[in-house]
């Protein structure tokens, strides 16, 4: 559950001189309805986001300074965002940024901590309904195409047990990379796309290493992706230990022990991408025109590597797959 403490909104445009622009839009505060709407979706949209990283601060750079004095009331958050407002806009003037949106600046408390998350929302146009008939152009908020969004927990932060209080969406393109990297001035410490491979690669090991049969370790994978997948939808990290218990071996070496004797850097407890753990279970790959998609139980039965000739068998089609060979 997430509650808004305080919120401010400004928009970012391109003026007629095809300049950025930026203004404030005063109908938002904490008690406004669309408010809650519009951080809740904001909210959702950064924890299921697989590409994120985790980090902090670099040392004495403005945000870090920024935020140190906004925690110890130095500044208000009206004064911390209108300095985080400026220094985006500044940015989108160095960048030619040219889309159109909200940024959106607030202070939320979820179940145990509070957070700072800042968002740039873009807009795109999209079609309604004016009357039986009629259709008509109209700009909306994309949530789903956001890649500028910071979320700063201030409770580890003000802890100070933890570096990775910073969790920031990855941007798809190295010129979208490069601005979050210079508005958020952090320094990454956690990436949960490597943990997660890492983790693929510990499990593939053990199984080998240490799981008898085949359908023990089809078992085993499943398992650890099913926790997973839970750990990922309810926003919370996976921990190696819980981990270990949860799956069910013949082994009396369990999985966190396998870890720590290999040496793998895996971190006792990382937020996880269900996306790369669900290659424990199943196997996917395309190119030149082909796409193949199947569980790994099947593979050694209806489906068989050859690996001299390259070659894969595939028995039993898929009576959809089947008819339009036909």
């Amino acid at each position: 559950m997430t509650n808004l403490k305080d919120i401010r909104v400004y928009g970012i445009s391109l003026d007629d001189n095809l300049d950025v622009a930026m203004d404030s839009w005063s109908e938002f505060d904490s008690k406004n309805a669309l408010s809650h709407e519009l951080i809740s979706e904001i909210s959702s949209l950064h924890m299921n986001r697989v590409t994120k990283s985790y980090g902090k601060f670099q040392d004495d750079t403005e945000n870090a300074v920024r935020t140190d004095k906004y925690v110890h009331r130095v500044i208000t958050f009206d004064q911390m965002a209108s300095e985080i407002a400026l220094s985006y806009f500044e940015l989108c003037k160095t960048y030619a940024y040219t889309a159109n949106g909200l940024l959106v600046i607030s202070v939320v408390e979820k179940i145990d901590s509070e957070h700072i998350v800042v968002a740039f929302v873009p807009q795109s146009m999209s079609l309604k309904v004016d009357a039986p008939n009629r259709l008509s152009i109209t700009e909306i908020l994309d949530f789903r195409s956001i890649e500028h969004c910071v979320d700063v927990n201030l409770t580890d932060l003000m802890g100070g047990l933890s570096n990775r209080y910073l969790s920031v969406l990855k941007g798809k393109s190295k010129a979208t990379q490069e601005f979050i990297r210079q508005f958020v001035e952090h320094e990454v410490t956690l990436d949960i796309k490597e943990q997660s491979q890492l983790l693929n690669q510990a499990v593939k090991d053990y199984c080998q290493e240490h799981i008898p049969g085949k359908m023990e370790q089809d078992v085993l994978k499943r398992q650890v992706h099913n926790y997973c997948n839970d750990m990922a939808k309810s926003g919370s990290e996976l921990e190696l230990k819980e981990l270990s218990r949860e799956v069910e071996t013949s082994s009396d070496f369990n999985l966190n022990d396998f870890v720590v004797s290999q040496g793998y850097e895996l971190r006792d407890s990382f937020p996880v991408s269900a996306n790369e753990t669900k290659k424990m279970v199943r196997y996917s790959g395309s190119g030149a025109g082909l796409t193949i998609n199947f569980d790994s139980e099947l593979l050694g039965e209806r489906v068989v590597y050859d690996k001299e000739k390259d070659v894969l068998v595939i028995s039993g089609i898929p009576p959809n797959l089947k008819h339009q060979l036909l």
